[in-house]
C-alpha cells in the first residue's frame, strides 16, 4: 500500500484549494513535490487542469521536471479527450494516464490511450450512494461500476482509480466492504480515491486485505490539514512490515 498525494496544476503552478491548511503547500509545484518526497512519498497524482486537444499543456514542463529530476512515479489525470494529447505525457515519462469523464463521454479515447500505452492506462470510477457518478452528467449512470469496469477492461484497461462513498463523500464500513468486493472481483490493480480524514482511515485501508489494492490517493483531506503526510507514510511503512498485509501489495 502506498499513499499518493494529489497536486492540482494550472498554468504551470500548483493551485490552492479553498480552505487549504497544508504545511507543505507551495505554488511552485516542483518545490511541493520535492517536499512531499522528503516526507516519504513514492508516487504523485498530478491533475492537469489545462489539457488541450490541440497544443501543449502549460503544465507539461513542470510535470516533465518532476518526473526527470525527482525520479518518482507520476500519475497524471485531467480532461484527456483527444488521442494527440497523450503522447507528450508518455514522452515525459509519466507512469500512468488516468482517464476520467471523457472515458464515458468518448469511449474511443480509452481504446486510443490503451493503444498508445498498453498497461499504463487507468480509468476513474466513482460510486456515490450506490450509483456511478460521472462529472457533467445531470443524473447518475444506470450501469454499475462492474459494468463499466468490464467495458474498460475489454478496451485494454488494467488499472482503476475507484471510490465508493455516501452522497456527501463520507465513507462507512459498508463502503469499505464494497471496495474489498470490487478488488476481489476484478483481480487487477486498484487505487482508492475515497477522501482521507484521519490516520484511522489510512489504517482501515491498509488492513482491509483487498487483493490488488495498491494505493490510496490523498486529496482534499490532505489540503485541509486533516492528515499529516509524513506521519501517514510512517504509519503505512510500519504496518506493512506485518506480513499479514502483504496481499494488498502489487507492483505497478
Amino acid at each position: 500500500m502506498i499513499l499518493v498525494p494529489q497536486i492540482y496544476l494550472k498554468e504551470g503552478r500548483a493551485i490552492e484549494l479553498e480552505g487549504t491548511n497544508f504545511s507543505l503547500f507551495d505554488t511552485d509545484a516542483y518545490a511541493m513535490a520535492k517536499a512531499m518526497m522528503a516526507a516519504g512519498t513514492d508516487a504523485l497524482y498530478l491533475t492537469d487542469l489545462t489539457i488541450s486537444p490541440v497544443g501543449q499543456s502549460p503544465n507539461l514542463p513542470i510535470i516533465t521536471k518532476i518526473k526527470r529530476d525527482l525520479k518518482i512515479k507520476v500519475y497524471v489525470t485531467g480532461p484527456f479527450r483527444a488521442k494527440q494529447s497523450i503522447p507528450p505525457y508518455l514522452e515525459a515519462g509519466v507512469d500512468l494516464i488516468v482517464l476520467d469523464t471523457h472515458a464515458y463521454q468518448q469511449p474511443e479515447i480509452v481504446a486510443d490511450a490503451c493503444e498508445l500505452a498498453p498497461k499504463n492506462v487507468a480509468v476513474n470510477i466513482d460510486v456515490r450512494d450506490g450509483k456511478v457518478t460521472i462529472p457533467g452528467w445531470t443524473v447518475a449512470a444506470n450501469k454499475t461500476a462492474y459494468d463499466y469496469a468490464e467495458r474498460f477492461r475489454d478496451q485494454g484497461v488494467t488499472i482503476f482509480f475507484y471510490s465508493n462513498t455516501k452522497g456527501d463523500g463520507t465513507t462507512t464500513d459498508e463502503h469499505l466492504a464494497e471496495l474489498q468486493k470490487f478488488c476481489k472481483e476484478l483481480k487487477t490493480t486498484i487505487f482508492c480515491t475515497n477522501e482521507v480524514n484521519s490516520l484511522e482511515d489510512v489504517q482501515k485501508l491498509v488492513t482491509l486485505g483487498a487483493p490488488g489494492l495498491l494505493g490510496y490517493i490523498l486529496g482534499r483531506g490532505l489540503y485541509h490539514g486533516k492528515i499529516d503526510l509524513r506521519g501517514a507514510n510512517a504509519l503505512v511503512a510500519d504496518m506493512m512490515l506485518d506480513s499479514s498485509n502483504e496481499p494488498t501489495l502489487q507492483e505497478l
